[in-house]
């Protein structure tokens, strides 16, 4: 019985404490290839629950290390659960000083602050290249309070 109420408040306690925990994701895809071509979309989806809060949308890049380029200019659009389609054009340039490893580089670039996703459903975001590049080798997105 002791054992039982423990638990049970220990179960009560830890739901009260991570409700305020910010909502965070981040979802990430594999360039399949070597090079990536122009115009070539590369889809991530992210369900979106929270239609409160506010968000900061960042992108995700993995480069290889031998990435030679000064930056990657790409399309992202965003498809809304009600289908409403935005389009930005975005540069992302590789952070040397922040490698963590010998192989890759992580890019983690916000480009909208104080986001409202105000419906709940999927959001699909669309990665397109503007020229064909090589040495990417994941794109994403992180959505987080």
């Amino acid at each position: 019985m002791v054992l039982r109420l423990l638990f049970c408040g220990l179960a009560a306690l830890l739901s009260v404490g991570c409700s305020d925990l910010p909502e965070r994701g981040a979802v990430v895809r594999e360039i399949p290839r070597g090079t990536w071509e122009a115009r070539q979309p590369i889809n991530v989806v992210y369900e979106n629950t929270d239609t409160l809060s506010r968000r900061e949308l960042a992108v995700l890049v993995r480069f290889r290390s031998d990435f030679a380029g000064d930056r990657f200019d790409f399309v992202l659009e965003t498809l809304t659960p009600d289908r409403q389609l935005t389009r930005d054009t975005l540069s992302v340039r590789p952070d040397r000083a922040e490698t963590v490893s010998l192989s890759y580089l992580d890019t983690r670039t916000v480009y909208r602050s104080f986001a409202l996703l105000d419906r709940p459903g999927e959001y699909r975001f669309t990665f397109m290249p503007l020229a064909p590049i090589e040495h990417v080798i994941g794109v994403g997105i992180e959505i987080s309070d």
